[in-house]
């Protein structure tokens, strides 16, 4: 149905479909030696070897995928997103999220000497407060008790993220 003005015209309405999306670049290091694949898929084509500890930007996330940006160092391709870890930056003004992709201990510190103080299921969603090292602080997005824990960097795949309120 066609929404009129007050001249019984048209409304135009803005074409949102051809919005582009606001560009974003997440820097992350890889937790092992991976191929950048073509697709975001393991039947993708592979491109290259990438070793563990190299630097690369994602700029898009599908499914548990990353998008990497081509580089002098670098083509354009996929890598899974449990092998990379995002670097999170202190006072940004962004907000990061995430969702887990396997079910993991929440511990109270960034390492597994620590103890634990729950369990996140799988796809629970989590808001990233800090990063040290491969571990994020993370707050439960749904509920579950503790709120506030450390779980390790490749078992959250992180959201794109939005700028702070």
């Amino acid at each position: 149905m066609t929404q009129l003005n007050e001249s019984n015209q048209p409304l135009e309405l803005p074409n949102t479909s051809a919005q582009q999306p606001v560009p974003i670049s997440m820097e992350g290091t890889l937790l092992k030696s991976e191929w950048l694949r073509l697709a975001p898929s393991y039947r993708g084509r592979i491109i290259k070897k990438l070793t563990a500890n190299s630097t690369v930007e994602i700029d898009s996330v599908e499914g548990d995928w990353y998008r990497m940006q081509p580089s002098a160092q670098f083509p354009e391709g996929w890598l899974p997103s449990m092998l990379v870890s995002i670097s999170i930056p202190e006072g940004g003004n962004q907000i990061y999220t995430g969702r887990i992709h396997k079910a993991v201990n929440i511990r109270s510190g960034p390492s597994t000497s620590h103890r634990k103080v729950g369990v996140a299921d799988i796809a629970s969603p989590v808001q990233i407060v800090s990063a040290k090292k491969n571990w994020y602080q993370v707050n439960m997005m749904n509920g579950q008790v503790p709120k506030t824990g450390w779980i390790r960097s490749d078992f959250i795949t992180v959201n794109l993220p939005n700028p702070a309120p």
